[in-house]
């Protein structure tokens, strides 16, 4: 209080009425609005029969004292209880609204459009119209669920589409929690609908470049993913029925988001040749053994070719997936779904609606490891490798399609479990010990060649002979024809290299193993001069 002025007497409650009612009453004066009537309610009639206000506020009552906050039940109810579960709650809301927003973001709406399949007779032919509404799983039945992972090349110019660099077929059965991955090669030769005979991996960026809704036109709904879609339906008779599409930088910020993989190198890689994201080339090594890798590093093991050959990298695509969904699930990884997703809208692409992205979350944490099998159609011998014959000729897989149709409807149509390692059908399950193999050197390495054909010899060939390469060689290779698969997998574990070395050429002459850079350390002479000269 300031000296020497008196504080102002308080006023009393009958003189806070009087001068709201006449603030009350002068406002409706200058705004000519009369006063509201109140809704006759049986309480508010009741109001109307009793005394006036001003009549019940002259009948003063003893003043009671006020309670303290803390002692009133009604503040502690409020403050111990309702509080926290506004909170609670509006913390789960806002929380739900950025989740979904983030997923509005890489959403694109289900698209129907022409689909594809193969009849009896092995033809490519349109799906009829009245089946294509029925062509989207039930989540709720036992219905199996078909969905393509394309990984994109988004590091394009302007005037380029994005490419797809990597094709994952995947098939998840909600009721049984199965799960069936198939890679397909990006230089196999398909059909494509509207298109012809085609690179896969032309399909997409082809769909991307005529993206529209104007079918008339030549446009195709959807982009990309569609005619990627109609191509499989095309060439394999399998129904895609949903799409995931994903950049490089949304790889590496899936594989750091959950912490790194580990992944277990079988074999040695050595790629000078890697192509970096500003368009140079740079050198990637990956010794044997298990390895603990961030994102970038596990980009660059899923991506380099150069160090064995497609098949190779399909192989570690595959396994760096399941490394990912195991540390995903031992990470409890959907708790983080709100920043995973924010993290990803703008390199990630799909087209599974909100509810159908939460199902399958939660059938991945559900399903066993076991339970995942991995069609291979390279390594059950239905691929053979064209290598340029003439000028102008390209690099290209073909396929015997009537073993790889047979193969894929008894996987994706019928259920059969994919188990390779057991059959009894093959031809050449026994390694063949008389056939001709010529070992080449492809290396400076003295000795080499001989070395090499010793061990063969030693294992029971008949027929070995050493050489000199006619030109070095960085990378080393098995070439097979197709019916001397089994035998060539017997040589490449003898000389510990991995599958990936075997190429399948048609009309090959005996088997050719050629010597590279990146022969495994113990098949090189020991230097000291001890080892033998050949004697085969």
């Amino acid at each position: 209080m300031l000296a020497g002025l008196d504080a102002p007497e308080e006023p009393t409650l009958d003189e806070y009425i009087d001068r709201i009612e006449a603030s009350a009453a002068r406002l409706r004066e200058e705004h000519g609005s009369p006063r509201p009537d109140r809704p006759a309610t049986r309480a508010s009639a009741e109001a109307r029969r009793k005394p006036p206000l001003g009549r019940l506020r002259r009948r003063k009552r003893p003043a009671q004292p006020e309670k303290p906050w803390y002692q009133r039940r009604r503040t502690w109810f409020l403050a111990a209880f309702i509080t926290p579960l506004l909170l609670v709650a509006g913390t789960a809301a806002y929380s739900l609204y950025v989740v979904f927003d983030a997923y509005s973001e890489i959403n694109e709406p289900q698209v129907n459009f022409p689909r594809w399949e193969v009849n009896e007779a092995g033809t490519p032919v349109p799906v009829p119209s009245a089946q294509v509404e029925q062509t989207l799983p039930d989540w709720e039945d036992d219905e199996p669920v078909n969905i393509v992972l394309l990984g994109v090349d988004a590091e394009t110019s302007d005037d380029q589409p994005p490419r797809s660099d990597t094709t994952i077929v995947i098939q998840i059965k909600p009721a049984s929690n199965e799960v069936t991955m198939m890679s397909i090669p990006r230089d196999l030769m398909v059909f494509i609908p509207g298109f012809g005979q085609d690179k896969f991996n032309a399909a997409y960026p082809i769909g991307e470049a005529r993206r529209g809704d104007d079918a008339d036109e030549g446009e195709i709904a959807g982009g990309g993913p569609t005619l990627v879609a109609q191509t499989i339906g095309a060439n394999f008779d399998i129904q895609i029925h949903y799409f995931v599409t994903i950049d490089f930088d949304g790889f590496r910020r899936v594989v750091d988001t959950v912490g790194g993989v580990v992944v277990d190198v079988e074999t040695q890689l050595s790629d000078n040749l890697y192509p970096t994201d500003d368009l140079r080339l740079t050198r990637v090594y990956f010794p044997t053994g298990l390895q603990k890798m961030d994102g970038e590093t596990a980009l660059q093991y899923v991506r380099t070719r150069h160090a064995d050959s497609d098949f190779g990298r399909a192989e570690r695509q595959q396994q760096v997936l399941l490394a990912i969904r195991e540390q995903a699930v031992s990470r409890e990884l959907f708790l983080q779904a709100r920043s995973l997703i924010s993290d990803l809208q703008d390199t990630v692409r799909t087209d599974l609606k909100f509810d159908e992205m939460l199902a399958l979350s939660n059938l991945g944490r559900e399903i066993d490891p076991n339970a995942i099998a991995r069609l291979s159609l390279w390594e059950d011998g239905l691929l053979v490798e064209h290598f340029p014959e003439f000028a102008g000729d390209a690099y290209y897989i073909e396929a015997d399609w009537d073993a790889v149709l047979a193969e894929t409807r008894a996987v994706f149509e019928h259920g059969e479990a994919v188990d390779t390692a057991d059959e009894e059908t093959t031809a050449d399950e026994e390694p063949d010990l008389d056939v001709s193999v010529f070992v080449e050197n492809g290396t400076a390495i003295p000795e080499l060649a001989g070395s090499s054909a010793q061990l063969l010899a030693d294992a029971g060939f008949s027929e070995v002979w050493p050489s000199d390469a006619t030109r070095p060689q960085s990378e080393s290779t098995i070439q097979v024809a197709p019916g001397q698969v089994e035998t060539a997998r017997y040589i490449a574990d003898l000389l510990g290299f991995s599958d990936a070395a075997i190429k399948t050429v048609t009309g090959a002459d005996g088997i050719t193993v050629t010597l590279g850079e990146d022969v495994p350390l113990d098949l090189i002479p020991d230097p000291g001069g001890g080892d033998e000269p050949f004697a085969g």
